[in-house]
């Protein structure tokens, strides 16, 4: 933190050696170990003092600097989303408090920074297990879900667990960060939100310690997706984290192929068939069939070669 300036629209992650006391009972030395640091600089209030004219103290008056620790293996940048969001969350929380308590309430909301901001993605894991495929196709669908008869705190695992599988933060970095090239999709995300909101929700229902599902369904994509979290270590929200996101990564480039395929079977009909058959074997038909319309629907002839698949695929449903 001394090494450099701090911005308070970014947060940071760093390696630090910490001092912790020896279990060993003849050893009265500290024992150093290596930890990963997240800190940010976060304003108290949401329209800051400028700082550049008032300077050090006043940095100190208006900010709160946020520092978190865990183990190297912890590999907390993967979690940063969710950081800066309990960071934000956090000072607004220590706002509503009296000045003398702060302290004392600010120790009791950074207890659980871990489990809020990570480990969250293994309670869900452990309360839905196999079932979890869909609430993961609700999310890449765009679909609201709605969880009844079950504590906040599982609604709120649920809640950050469908907006970490969601693919909407993906294409809409693509489409700020693309320039029109073959290999980077550009999605209207708003157009996305609008058509995906008249999806039936999912919804969750818990009573007498059981739940069930409504409105659900699933691709084989999605069921991949969810054995691969569930066969794996489901302790490890790293590990979770990171099949999360290589299976978002995954489901944007067979978008990425799917608009190609469109694109050609626009002048072939021999292209219309490889379009057919790309996604009768990707296994993730209608959620790349609903995103392909979103994102292409400004083109008339895109949207006529959908429209034909779509009608294919719904009339032969049975031997996809």
């Amino acid at each position: 933190m001394t090494k450099g300036s701090l911005n308070e629209d970014s947060s940071h992650i760093g390696n630090v050696d910490i001092s912790v006391e020896s279990e060993a009972e003849s050893s009265d030395d500290p024992k150093q170990v290596n930890a990963l640091c997240y800190y940010r600089l976060v304003p108290k209030s949401a329209s800051p003092l400028s700082l550049s004219l008032e300077g050090e103290e006043s940095a100190q008056s208006s900010h709160y600097m946020i520092c978190l620790l865990a183990s190297t293996d912890a590999l907390l940048d993967l979690f940063r989303p969710d950081l800066d969001a309990f960071c934000c969350q956090l000072v607004v929380q220590l706002n509503s408090f009296d000045t003398d308590c702060i302290e004392k309430e600010a120790q009791r909301l950074l207890c659980n920074w871990y489990q809020t901001t990570a480990t969250y993605l293994c309670s869900c894991l452990a309360k839905f297990n196999s079932n979890i495929k869909f609430i993961i196709y609700a999310s890449v669908m765009n679909a609201k879900v709605e969880v009844r008869g079950a504590d906040d705190e599982l609604c709120t695992q649920v809640e950050r667990f469908v907006k970490c599988c969601s693919l909407s933060e993906m294409l809409n970095s693509s489409e700020m960060s693309g320039s029109g090239s073959g290999d980077i999709l550009l999605v209207d995300t708003k157009v996305m939100a609008e058509s995906t909101s008249h999806t039936s929700p999912l919804i969750i229902e818990f009573k007498d310690g059981a739940f069930t599902f409504s409105n659900h369904a699933c691709t084989k994509y999605c069921e991949d997706w969810a054995m691969a979290l569930t066969q794996g270590d489901m302790n490890n929200p790293a590990y979770l984290k990171q099949v999360i996101d290589n299976y978002k990564l995954k489901a944007i480039q067979d978008l990425n192929t799917l608009k190609r395929h469109v694109r050609q079977a626009e002048a072939s009909h021999y292209s219309l068939f490889k379009c057919l058959t790309y996604l009768q074997s990707c296994g993730n038909e209608a959620v790349l069939m609903r995103l392909a319309q979103n994102e292409l629907q400004s083109s008339s002839e895109s949207s006529s070669v959908l429209s034909v698949l779509n009608e294919y695929i719904q009339e032969n449903s049975h031997q996809i």
